[in-house]
């Protein structure tokens, strides 16, 4: 069979021995889109950075394509949210990228003109090749946050770790991250990312993780994505829930319509 791309088990995170997630469980295979999604302070961060050895965890164990983080590690791409990054340094959009090639690099090794073919080539995916030369803190927020995209890209690997990448970006420059996405998924790679907004998840992932605190669902978004798991995650946010109700409603009945 084939192994998970990303397996957590039993793990448990605190800060000042105040838990922030209580014994995760979950597996995500190979292959997919999937969302993590909760309310604000649900521990969806800080569940990317404890499986990345960013936060310490208190238990548990983690796992990526069946082996520990420092045995894969050229495979696991991670883009932060805008907030953690220093921007003022100063530093060209097109080295930003290259920073990917160094998890694959011994370092010693100075960048070769292939890596920076490749560096081009993944800003050109994200639409940011013509700001190569531009210092990082000369770009707006969802340019900034195209360019990380864009150095995780550079490093290849085949499973990538996103929090929230649409934070910030525009209607049509999300729409397009979608679709590199589901492009990604598409040559065999596997996409997870921190998401905030129920009403599109079912559009654009296949597989969804509920988390507040502790693991509400982890699945098939078809399956996941439910009353009973949406009330069971975000408890009395009756604005979040009936938005997304009717949205799934709408969908139900366009499929209907369809097949008849």
């Amino acid at each position: 069979m084939e192994r998970a791309a990303l397996s957590v088990s039993d793990l448990t995170v605190s800060y000042r021995h105040k838990p922030v997630l209580w014994s995760i469980h979950f597996e995500i295979p190979q292959h997919c889109l999937c969302c993590i999604v909760g309310p604000n302070g649900a521990g969806k961060s800080t569940l990317l950075k404890a499986c990345l050895d960013l936060v310490p965890s208190v238990s548990g164990e983690v796992r990526f394509f069946g082996e520990q983080l420092n045995a894969v590690r050229h495979k696991v791409a991670y883009v932060p949210q805008r907030e953690e990054v220093d921007w003022d340094f100063p530093v060209s959009v097109l080295e930003v990228v290259l920073m990917g090639r160094r998890a694959r690099l011994p370092f010693y090794r100075p960048v070769s003109k292939a890596d920076r073919v490749l560096a081009e080539e993944s800003l050109d995916k994200v639409g940011m090749l013509p700001f190569a030369e531009r210092q990082i803190q000369q770009l707006s927020g969802g340019q900034q946050q195209r360019v990380f995209l864009a150095r995780a890209l550079c490093q290849g690997g085949d499973l990538f770790l996103l929090d929230e990448p649409f934070a910030g970006v525009d209607a049509t420059s999300e729409g397009a991250l979608v679709e590199l996405f589901q492009l990604l998924v598409a040559q065999g790679k596997t996409v997870i990312c921190v998401h905030h907004d129920l009403n599109t998840a079912p559009v654009y992932f296949n597989w969804a993780v509920l988390l507040n605190l502790r693991l509400i669902a982890s699945g098939p978004i078809e399956n996941t994505l439910t009353e009973e798991t949406i009330k069971s995650t975000y408890g009395g946010q009756l604005a979040v829930l009936t938005q997304v109700f009717e949205r799934l409603r709408k969908e139900q009945l366009g499929s209907q319509q369809d097949r008849s």
